[in-house]
């Protein structure tokens, strides 16, 4: 018989702060309060708030160990975790990223069933203010809603924006305040492409018009401090390739 759930009592980490490439153990006490054998699988979940704004998962499962304790049985076990599981792939640098922050591991039998959770840090990377100095790919972006990536008029790779989505740029710092940005696109309608530097588009830093064209180029002026995320948005669809500070 194996029915019921085994008692979880304690749940220690080998080390705290966690680096890139580096494999930490989680030890649990488990015991067995059935007059019967019981096997479960322990589950291990990690929620981490990055220093900087990133889109990273809210519960990501980083390990699990299916255990058997004989009637009346406690164990110690321990489970290994590689930090690496934390990382991400950032747009910016192109690359997968370990990085910094503080972060709870959740621990039990299934993610709606957390007995212990057990606190850590990550000592990893800080990413610098984007720019637009190198020609930059739309595709790129940071985050998103109402696009996808997809071949434009030309047969180039772009991402069509609706308009009731935005592409978000984090982080975005220009040579000036006011800076012009070159901008390659294509549509089949004329429209107006627009920056805004909050989430609720309440503030407009950038605007301008584009024209029906299959493949084109235009000067988008836009405003802003260091630092400032930057929402696209578009009153018409539109293919949007590269931006390009001037």
């Amino acid at each position: 018989m194996t029915y019921g759930e085994l008692k979880l009592t304690e749940a220690t980490l080998s080390k705290t702060v966690w680096k890139k490439d580096d494999t930490v153990s989680l030890t649990v006490e488990l015991s067995n309060e059935y007059d019967h054998s019981v096997t479960d699988t322990i589950q291990v979940y990690a929620n981490l708030q990055p220093k900087q704004e990133l889109a990273l998962p809210n519960k990501q499962l980083i390990a699990f160990k299916k255990i058997t304790l004989k009637a009346l049985e406690s164990r110690k076990v321990k489970l290994e975790i590689e930090s690496e599981e934390l990382c991400y792939f950032d747009v910016f640098w192109n690359r997968m990223a370990f990085p910094s922050g503080e972060g709870t591991l959740s621990i039990g039998f299934s993610s709606e069933n957390i007995l212990r959770t057990v606190d850590f840090q990550t000592d990893g990377e800080i990413r610098g203010d984007r720019h637009f100095k190198e020609k930059t790919h739309f595709e790129n972006y940071d985050d998103y809603e109402g696009a996808f990536i997809t071949l434009d008029r030309s047969s180039k790779k772009a991402v069509k924006l609706s308009p009731e989505g935005w592409l978000k740029f984090r982080d975005v710092s220009l040579s000036n305040f006011k800076s012009i940005c070159l901008v390659e696109y294509s549509s089949n309608e004329e429209g107006t492409l627009t920056v805004y530097s909050d989430s609720e588009l309440n503030s407009k830093i950038g605007e301008v018009h584009f024209k029906e064209v299959v493949k084109g180029e235009i000067e988008l002026q836009i405003k802003a401090d260091p630092g400032t995320s930057l929402y696209f948005t578009t009153s018409h669809p539109v293919f949007l390739r590269t931006i390009e500070e001037k």
